[in-house]
């Protein structure tokens, strides 16, 4: 029973602990070294304490996303299931670089949609924040048609059945291009207080993890969230420390790998009420703060200072 509700379909238990074994080593690694390798290279932004403290931590995100996806794609000529994580390392390094140029490099007084737009449109300037937006909507797009399964035949456009394949396949492919978008920049305004983008992670990929358990497919959603699950759970406590910070590089690539999982696990009613719920989240965060929103609720303030230190915002 424990197989069956664990282990992907042609897998065993020696494979399910090397998995788990190899991404565990590469994060809690990748986690230690890459805040030394930003300070060093004096990669670094002041934090509320107005200490320089290093920028772009989650190097670590990527660096373990890609080894849990190499390691996968080693095995899928023999497993079901895995052919999809050399399309999505490529995706997710698009999504990484895209987030590491803004941090870089971006001007941090533009900001939200409308700024980056108004930028555009008033002077005529890509900024990052809008090639950082473009480069997640490109890989949104791509892992989306993955998710989504083969494109079905057009020829028989008269025909109401063909018609309605088609049509099912692009609200599929719709949702799951949405639910990578909006979960990448969801993540992207929480994280603005220590460790915020962080629970946001947790929270998404419990929405996922259930999701999975529903349809069938907990292991799917295990195999999905394990890279992001282990980079998050050993950068938890620096980050909400304020020790070093993701970035737009790491909570990006965070939110995109939630929201693919959502995607290819979650019922469809569920992946309608989440991409609801961000959208609204969105719109709000334009017009209102949302740190100002989460102080005035209790039970989201309780659950923001949660392990932060009492000296910390």
């Amino acid at each position: 029973m424990l197989s069956e509700l664990l282990l992907p379909e042609g897998w065993n238990w020696l494979a399910w602990l090397l998995l788990w074994g190899w991404t565990g080593t590469v994060a809690a690694l990748a986690a230690w070294s890459v805040p030394r390798f930003l300070a060093a290279h004096r990669l670094t932004a002041a934090n509320f304490r107005k200490q320089l403290i290093p920028l772009g931590s989650g190097m670590a995100v990527w660096v373990t996303v890609a080894a849990h996806c190499a390691f996968l794609s080693l095995f899928a000529a023999w497993w079901q299931g895995t052919e999809v994580y050399g399309s999505l390392a490529i995706a997710g390094t698009a999504v990484f670089f895209a987030g590491w140029l803004d941090d870089t490099v971006g001007d941090v007084k533009v900001k939200g949609l409308r700024g980056h737009w108004q930028a555009f449109r008033h002077n005529a300037q890509v900024t990052t924040g809008a090639l950082k937006a473009l480069s997640a909507a490109a890989a949104a797009a791509w892992i989306g048609a993955l998710v989504a399964g083969p494109i079905p035949p057009i020829g028989g456009w008269a025909a109401v059945e063909e018609a309605g394949v088609v049509l099912i396949w692009l609200v599929r492919w719709l949702l799951a291009f949405l639910l990578m978008c909006l979960s990448a920049n969801t993540l992207n305004l929480l994280d603005l207080r220590p460790g915020r983008a962080l629970k946001g992670f947790f929270v998404l990929g419990v929405a996922a993890l259930l999701g999975g358990v529903w349809q069938g497919r907990t292991s799917e959603a295990i195999v999905m969230l394990m890279p992001g699950l282990l980079a998050a759970l050993c950068l938890f406590r620096q980050d909400i420390q304020a020790r070093s910070m993701l970035g737009d590089s790491g909570v990006n690539l965070l939110g995109f790998l939630a929201g693919f999982a959502l995607a290819s696990c979650a019922p469809m009613l569920m992946q309608l009420l989440i991409v609801a719920l961000l959208t609204f989240l969105h719109v709000a965060a334009e017009r209102i703060s949302l740190s100002h929103v989460i102080d005035r609720t209790l039970l989201l303030h309780w659950f923001d200072r949660l392990g932060r230190a009492d000296r910390q915002p």
